[in-house]
């Protein structure tokens, strides 16, 4: 997983960024990776990853298909 980080344009409409991009739905996302080292509180290093946007064109409306013919 990645965090993402937006600026201007992209977060104005934010009724609609919370419609088309929620946890678990596959996205584009255009822009440099960051990476960020911190310490965990149990003392152990860790990275953080992070997507700064530069972009985020719009998918297609496709349906999330989860284990496709499994049951």
């Amino acid at each position: 997983w990645y965090n993402v980080l937006m600026f201007g344009a992209m977060v104005r409409d934010k009724e609609r960024l919370l419609q088309w991009y929620r946890k678990g739905r596959p996205v584009l996302i255009e822009g440099r990776p960051q990476f960020e080292p911190y310490l965990r509180n149990d003392g152990t290093l860790a990275i953080d990853y992070t997507v700064i946007a530069t972009s985020m064109p719009e998918l297609l409306d496709l349906p999330l298909k989860h284990n496709a013919g499994h049951k």
